[in-house]
């Protein structure tokens, strides 16, 4: 149901897509814990569709809870997180708010560079599995050079 409400919301039926996300919200929220990640899905799909109609104050609402259930899922949801981070910017930029927005988008950058860097890595892996050696080194080499800049300073950081 949530992703028939993201279909009809890519139509413009922004009604019809927030009720359907509202109705697919309610089912999850009585089949998944309370902090289930999908929940940050389904929070974030029923968030865009007010944004779009314009209800700026319940989208910001619905995004922050999406992020907090991300926040506890970081690792595995890295990737959700900067797509609502990036999302609930554009909200408070509609509301106005520029240096909230500014910041949220900031950080979904952080966000996405780190879940490029561990894509690359991955590739990487796979490529010298697969015997592909020369392109192995220049995809762990990238991934590791921007996981080394978005890593914060540590005992382990990269010199």
């Amino acid at each position: 149901m949530r992703r028939l409400a993201g279909c009809i919301r890519a139509q413009e039926k922004l009604e019809q897509a927030r009720s359907l996300a509202k109705d697919a919200l309610g089912v999850a929220n009585t089949v998944l814990p309370a902090d289930h990640p999908d929940l940050g899905w389904y929070l974030a799909t029923v968030a865009e569709c007010h944004r779009r109609l314009g209800d700026i104050d319940e989208s910001i609402k619905l995004y922050e809870s999406a992020i907090d259930i991300f926040r506890h899922h970081l690792f595995s949801q890295a990737d959700g997180m900067a797509v609502v981070k990036h999302n609930v910017a554009l909200a408070y930029n509609n509301r106005g708010d520029r240096d909230t927005a500014t910041k949220l988008t900031k950080e979904s950058i952080e966000l996405k560079k780190q879940h490029l860097s561990e894509a690359m890595v991955e590739l990487g892996a796979i490529l010298c599995e697969k015997g592909d050696f020369a392109e192995a080194v220049v995809h762990l080499r990238s991934g590791m050079e921007i996981l080394s800049k978005t890593l914060p300073a540590g005992p382990f950081a990269a010199n």
